[in-house]
């Protein structure tokens, strides 16, 4: 088995213990070589990937938003600090499932929920956006 990304199960939502929700997300697992588990992830549709050891961070990788958008972003060591988080700039609103989204210049995209920051969030032009209800 060589080493790489396993992605595990259809794409999902999942409920938390405090009532919250972890927005629709895909899991998998990242492997050695010799197929050793060195952590696990979930990956978002706006690009974040949450590792569940915290020695590999977060990222924030780049999507494109249709066939013909290029994907010209770097990818990002991403953080979210609620100290650094900035809290005006973006558009927000409730999507029909009551989850915070932001408005991105062109759509509507839904902001992560942060359990240890009890907090929705956005990143956008290299800064978190806090949302504020």
């Amino acid at each position: 088995m060589s080493s790489g990304w396993n992605v595990k199960g259809d794409p999902h939502e999942t409920p938390k213990a405090d009532g919250s929700v972890d927005p629709w997300h895909a899991s998998g697992i990242i492997e050695s070589a010799s197929g050793t588990r060195l952590t696990s992830y979930h990956a978002y549709p706006n690009g974040l990937v949450v590792f569940s050891k915290t020695r590999y961070g977060q990222v924030q990788v780049p999507v494109a938003e249709s066939s013909s958008s290029q994907a010209a972003q770097t990818i990002q060591n991403t953080q979210p600090q609620s100290a650094q988080a900035a809290t005006t700039k973006l558009t927000w609103r409730l999507n029909a499932q009551g989850y915070p989204e932001w408005w991105n210049g062109q759509q509507w995209v839904q902001g992560q929920y942060f359990s240890e920051h009890q907090k929705w969030m956005a990143w956008y032009e290299r800064q978190w956006y806090e949302y504020q209800s």
